[in-house]
């Protein structure tokens, strides 16, 4: 490839991502602005974060899409992963565990707690992108169909990115009978516009909750983060991470973030947790504080008094510069540093909360012999 080809590469790349979204963020109605002026976190018209946040630095854009197109480092596998489709909702449906979690990819978790299931940021799409013909592929199909899942009780949406809101997938939800949607002030205008009813649509500040059949809570929580599906205008909507809770378990989602004082605060407020999933990919110096990185994950589940530790976020899109298998490797590391209880599941498996002590290295799966290709003693 010739040195102007790979300009001119960067250059388009750069241009639609910016073009291709420009026209992507809805106004508000005038219900929706009431509400959202109302909240503390909304400020010189956008949502601000706790504590002063940089997005991106050092022409962060630009050097990350370089290091894309230009600086091979292994931040995606050499071939497409092949993982076996699980039938979940069978699995699920003959097992009278009140307690279990499957990891279904990057921040898309299947959460069966006393008799309700929840799911949190699901994407079925190809793309965590605007363009269906570019951007972030998935490394592997969904390890489940959508037609596969049990009755879901709620969905949980941390904000409004491409990774974690996407449409295609929020299009087939609305089709099936899920009572509720939990989302940020802002997010459910998206929901809306692709089928889903405004009734089954709960919006949440932070610290607000809802209480269903006097059992479960499910709580939003503040992150560090920001929002948008445009570069020319963010943080029109908010960002959260999650609690839900029972009389007997508690369960945090980080949705995406960066570290803060407020993992802390959660953790005294409405910890210790059974078990935290915390983001752990798409970590760059160029965005020091918006996502945690392997070290602030274990720093944030110390904060949290976590139980048992899911990294999420992780292991299905190119989003950041780091090798696509770092953050587990560097996590179990750490891990066993700090005598941490660690859950790393194959996408799809359903696990046993009371069997928490889950490592199963399927990112290092030799594509060709369908096996471990190193062993954890290297």
């Amino acid at each position: 490839m010739t040195k102007l080809l790979k300009i001119s590469i960067l250059c388009t790349i750069i241009i639609l991502s910016v073009l291709s979204c420009a026209s992507r963020q809805s106004p508000y109605d005038k219900k929706q602005l009431k509400v959202i002026q109302q909240s503390e976190n909304f400020r010189d018209g956008e949502f601000v974060n706790i504590e002063k946040t940089r997005i991106m630095v050092d022409w962060g854009l630009f050097k990350a899409v370089w290091k894309r197109v230009f600086e091979g480092n292994d931040a995606e596998p050499d071939k497409k992963f092949i993982l076996r489709r699980n039938k979940i909702k069978r699995v699920l449906n003959f097992d009278d565990k009140e307690f279990q979690v499957a990891w279904l990819g990057h921040s898309t978790v299947l959460i069966k707690i006393e008799g309700k299931y929840f799911m949190t940021d699901p994407v079925w799409g190809k793309r965590a992108s605007p363009l269906t013909w570019a951007g972030p592929k998935r490394f592997f199909n969904m390890v489940t169909e959508l037609d596969d899942l049990p009755k879901i009780s709620g969905v949980i949406i941390s904000h409004d990115h491409y990774d974690h809101l996407d449409e295609y997938t929020i299009r087939k939800l609305a089709k099936r009978n899920i009572p509720f949607y939990y989302v940020p002030l802002g997010v459910g205008k998206y929901l809306v516009k692709w089928g889903v009813p405004e009734s089954k649509i709960k919006e949440f500040d932070w610290w607000d909750q809802v209480v269903i059949e006097n059992r479960y809570k499910i709580i939003s929580t503040p992150s560090k983060h920001f929002s948008g599906r445009a570069l020319t205008k963010r943080n029109q909507t908010l960002w959260s991470s999650w609690v839900i809770k029972t009389d007997k378990y508690s369960i945090y989602f980080s949705g995406d973030g960066g570290y803060s004082k407020e993992f802390k605060l959660i953790g005294d407020k409405y910890g210790p947790f059974d078990i935290a999933m915390l983001e752990s990919g798409a970590y760059d110096k160029l965005w020091p504080d918006t996502h945690l990185g392997p070290k602030n994950v274990l720093k944030a589940y110390k904060d949290l008094r976590g139980k048992v530790l899911m990294p999420i976020h992780w292991g299905l899109f190119q989003l950041g510069t780091h090798p696509w298998k770092e953050p587990a490797e560097k996590i179990i590391q750490y891990a066993r540093e700090n005598e941490v209880n660690l859950l790393l599941p194959k996408p799809g498996v359903v696990v046993d909360m009371r069997k928490t002590s889950n490592i199963s290295y399927w990112w290092r799966m030799d594509q060709n012999k369908s096996k471990i290709a190193y062993s954890d003693k290297k």
